[in-house]
């Protein structure tokens, strides 16, 4: 059983709820009838009306904070079990809005964002060229004045044969590969920072990092191509599937004799952290490229890496990647920073949709040597859907990943703190979680995920949570990992320890399928862990007569 839609792409409902929202809906519908039937009068009450019930009324939303610095916010996200094929919320409605939900589910705009709407329609028929353009954009960095301490550009694709200034009025001209990427590239080795970038719809055809390499520059040296991003940079589309960035060609290496990484968003160096990344489809073009240079390709969407961090990639989609050469990790954010009080901090990966993966090996979306916040992202197809390596104090959830070869992948160097919840991982290839290996991964907490298990081969294994080695400290605590398969075809296992030095570890209060085999080695606490049916696991008997963790 398949729960993806036939576009092979998971979409998720947010919703929202507001005291006032009923009342600004109101105005807001009398206002687009009066341009027709309502005198100037009737719309002026209305906007002052409106405007008095944002005053006068409580609006616990009215001091909206970034998510990306405020982690109460991730708790007032739609839960990741409420999901509706189909439908997808406004991008900028869920960075404006402090969001809280009807206990149906039903959305319904603040006050606020009604108040901006309704405000919109007059500037528009006052004649500003700039506000019908700008509209197109889910961010708000694209339309009135650009943030205090940035400048900002505007590109389209152009077939008037005009280069255009940069205005919303008069955007630049990004209809070629050469001229899109110029346009960024020039701005990004000169030094320019703080820059809002905002690209119209369209598919734009790019070289990406082409030729360039961190530290080295480029390779190329009588004819630069591609792009990079600098510090402080947003990047904004017209939304997902609106706007458009297709890797073109890629750079044969001379010196090997190899084409370099495909790759279509890069940093220029280091230093370039702060970087916002949202409301575009990336496509890595391998149906196109692989016929064309008939060789092993590596392709990859965005890479942000520098030594400070405060990245914000969301509300992208990613598609066509490859990892035929090596691991690939089509999203990442990294650092090369020594210590870990000098780790990359404050980076957020959310709402991303990965789908269409190609061939080879890869972790879709990757953590390195960096604080993040992974969460309400669908990973469908690739072979790893979350992992990373030296990673502290990493929270990963709300996220899905479906059909992957492995949902979560973290076994290499030192890793600590990592949090593992409220995700769901439907039909692994053949594992659920893998955490542990070469290196320590100490004080994880992996709690209340679910894990389905499903595979139409009778030969395969599949786990639901495994580790494999210098796992210790760690909490697994009331996950479900079942099948929705009956009878399950392959065997199972529901968690498993293999290598030495996992110790120390907790197992309460998880459900698993009594169909499924365990095996833990010693050294662990376990307690409370039932079947399906609420019985005890008699394959996973409790080691004391009291809980583990007794506050739970």
């Amino acid at each position: 059983m398949s729960l993806i839609s036939p576009g092979r792409r998971f979409e998720p409902l947010v919703a929202a709820k507001a005291a006032r929202a009923s009342a600004a809906q109101a105005l807001l519908s009398m206002y687009f009838i009066g341009q027709d039937a309502v005198t100037c009068t009737q719309i002026a009450g209305s906007i002052t009306l409106l405007l008095l019930l944002i005053l006068v009324l409580p609006d616990r939303h009215a001091q909206i904070p970034d998510s990306r610095h405020d982690p109460n916010l991730a708790g007032q996200f739609m839960p990741v079990g409420i999901m509706s094929k189909g439908q997808k919320a406004n991008a900028e409605l869920r960075r404006l809005m402090n969001l809280s939900y009807s206990s149906d589910g039903i959305a319904a705009a603040t006050a606020a964002t009604h108040a901006q709407l309704l405000m919109e329609g007059p500037r528009r028929q006052s004649g500003d060229k700039d506000a019908g353009f700008a509209s197109r954009f889910a961010s708000s960095d694209c339309s009135g004045r650009a943030p205090i301490g940035y400048s900002r550009i505007y590109i389209a694709y152009r077939a008037d044969a005009r280069s255009g200034t940069g205005t919303a009025s008069d955007p630049f001209d990004g209809s070629t590969a050469q001229k899109f990427d110029t346009l960024l590239r020039t701005r990004s080795e000169n030094g320019v920072t703080n820059l809002v970038v905002c690209i119209d719809s369209g598919t734009f055809q790019t070289e990406g990092v082409h030729d360039y390499l961190m530290g080295v520059g480029h390779l190329n040296k009588t004819q630069a191509g591609g792009f990079t991003v600098n510090r402080g940079w947003r990047v904004h589309g017209a939304g997902m599937d609106r706007t458009i960035l297709k890797l073109a060609d890629l750079y044969l290496d001379p010196s090997t004799g190899r084409y370099l990484v495909g790759r279509i968003i890069n940093t220029y160096d280091l230093d370039s952290h702060g970087v916002e990344v949202s409301d575009l489809t990336l496509d890595d073009n391998y149906p196109s490229l692989k016929p064309r240079y008939r060789t092993a390709l590596q392709l990859e969407a965005v890479s942000l890496r520098s030594d400070l961090g405060q990245h914000w990639i969301h509300n992208i989609h990613v598609m066509n990647a490859a990892g035929e050469m090596t691991e690939a990790f089509p999203v990442e954010i990294s650092s090369q920073a020594k210590s870990p009080t000098e780790k990359s901090s404050g980076n957020v990966v959310e709402y991303v949709t990965m789908d269409h993966w190609a061939s080879g090996k890869c972790t879709a979306i990757a953590i390195a040597n960096a604080v993040a916040e992974v969460r309400y992202n669908t990973v469908i197809g690739y072979q790893i859907a979350y992992g990373g390596w030296q990673m502290s104090d990493v929270r990963f959830h709300d996220n899905y990943a479906v059909e992957a070869g492995y949902g979560f992948n973290i076994d290499s160097l030192h890793n600590s703190g990592v949090v593992i919840s409220h995700n769901q991982i439907i039909h692994p290839q053949s594992y659920g979680l893998v955490i542990g290996g070469v290196g320590q991964f100490v004080s994880f907490s992996i709690s209340d995920n679910i894990v389905t298990l499903a595979s139409t081969d009778p030969s395969n294994t599949l786990y639901g949570l495994i580790f494999q080695g210098n796992v210790s400290g760690t909490r697994v605590i009331g996950n479900r990992i079942m099948s929705d398969q009956s009878p399950l075809r392959a065997h199972a296992f529901g968690l498993y320890e293999k290598g030495t030095q996992n110790t120390g570890n907790v197992f309460q209060g998880n459900q698993m399928s009594s169909s499924f085999q365990n095996s833990l080695q010693g050294g662990n606490c376990v307690y409370g862990n039932v079947d399906q049916g609420g019985a005890a696991l008699r394959a996973l008997s409790n080691t004391q007569g009291t809980a583990c963790l007794p506050m739970l």
